[in-house]
């Protein structure tokens, strides 16, 4: 019994500094290089694998009593693990606000979706709102839902902007796809305003510049009730598929307010 309990201590012992020497490492290595921060993830996963599998093989040749493994080995290594993720991986994205992503938007919280969560306000920055403004009923409902005495803000891109030209040629497009795109989706949020009396809709544009075109590169931020942003890059021509766009990243940030 008394190598039992030994074993059981050199197994959390080992565990402990494995996970220590990551913990102090980390900070240091990710400064030179942040990309290696899932080598901590995985070697934290790693350390617990491999102390318990070669415990497990001691109790399972009958060196060790399964008990002891499962009561003094396996259980506070977990719990340990368990802390370690919680605070140290996803721990510092929620106390930022960073909740959750999803790799591609039509796989995750996607434009028909991200209307659905509108009960209050709505602000949105990108390109023309196109992706919103096509699901005409939703939309209509998304801002109808919104409350009158807040601003109802739109941040885009003027048709007239050289940007969208030059992004039409690279996606292979006619010269003109992409300005027809914003005008119809300007022409479907006047006629929501106009329809429902929603004075507090607005539309802003991106200043352009003396020598033709604007920003030619945006994220797309999309603020729904003041409590969640949707964010996404949008690279002008880039993008393909049937939702152009639809196939980029998007993070979820919450405001901790």
């Amino acid at each position: 019994m008394a190598d039992d309990f030994a074993i059981s201590i050199a197994g959390n012992a080992a565990f402990w500094i494995l996970l220590a020497l990551l913990r102090y490492a980390e900070p240091w290595l990710e400064k030179r290089n942040p990309r290696r921060r899932p080598v901590f993830f995985y070697g934290a996963w790693a350390s617990w694998l491999i102390i318990n599998s070669a415990v497990y093989y001691l109790a399972d040749t009958g060196r060790l009593a399964v008990n002891v493994w499962a009561l003094f080995i396996l259980l506070p290594t977990s719990l340990v693990l368990f802390l370690y993720v919680a605070r140290c991986v996803v721990g510092p994205y929620w106390s930022v606000g960073l909740r959750s992503a999803d790799r591609r938007i039509d796989e995750g919280i996607g434009y028909r979706q991200s209307l659905s969560l509108v009960h209050s306000e709505l602000s949105f920055l990108g390109t023309g709102a196109s992706k919103l403004t096509d699901l005409s009923r939703e939309f209509e409902d998304a801002v109808r839902r919104c409350r009158p005495d807040k601003p109802i803000r739109f941040l885009l891109m003027k048709p007239s902007d050289e940007n969208l030209t030059r992004a039409a040629q690279r996606a292979g497009k006619e010269r003109e796809a992409y300005k027809k795109l914003v005008l119809e989706s300007l022409r479907r949020i006047a006629r929501v305003r106009n329809d429902h009396g929603l004075s507090n809709i607005h539309v802003r544009f991106y200043p352009e510049s003396q020598l033709g075109g604007g920003i030619s590169s945006v994220f797309r931020l999309m603020f729904i009730n003041a409590s969640l942003c949707l964010m996404s890059y949008n690279v002008f021509g880039m993008s393909t598929g049937k939702q152009p766009g639809s196939e980029l990243p998007q993070l979820h940030l919450v405001n901790l307010g």
